[in-house]
């Protein structure tokens, strides 16, 4: 039967995208736990250049680390766990629909790669 095989095969396409989007996750806690550690060294680094300095200086530097640290601290608190259950609850709905048609299934994976294309270029940013 035709539809078993497609089946079959949605199948396995559904099993490597959730296979590839753990891979992504773990990827991407891995660089914003890096990019959070550089932002909090930029703020020691900041501070640590400006300590002789005074008044405006010292102050405009101040606000600067702190910005970095409230950035770092809004960076690490991010959970991707929230965004990827957010996608999953949208590739389920659309390959839901995708087993109806073969060459909907195909469309689906090919939109899939590209916004799994879009999230790491934006990612490297």
């Amino acid at each position: 039967n035709g539809n078993h095989g497609a089946g079959e095969t949605l199948h396995d396409a559904q099993e490597d995208v959730e296979n590839l989007s753990e891979e992504l996750r773990d990827l991407a806690e891995k660089a914003r736990d890096d990019v959070v550690k550089r932002m909090q060294s930029t703020a020691n680094r900041v501070r640590e250049v400006t300590k002789n300095t005074q008044g405006e200086i010292k102050d405009g530097a101040e606000k600067v680390a702190k910005r970095f640290e409230e950035s770092a601290e809004h960076l690490a608190n991010f959970k991707l766990k929230d965004a990827e259950e957010k996608v999953e609850e949208v590739v389920g709905k659309v390959t839901d629909t995708a087993e109806e048609n073969t060459w909907k299934t195909v469309l689906v994976v090919l939109i899939i790669g590209i916004v799994i294309g879009w999230l790491l270029s934006n990612m490297q940013d």
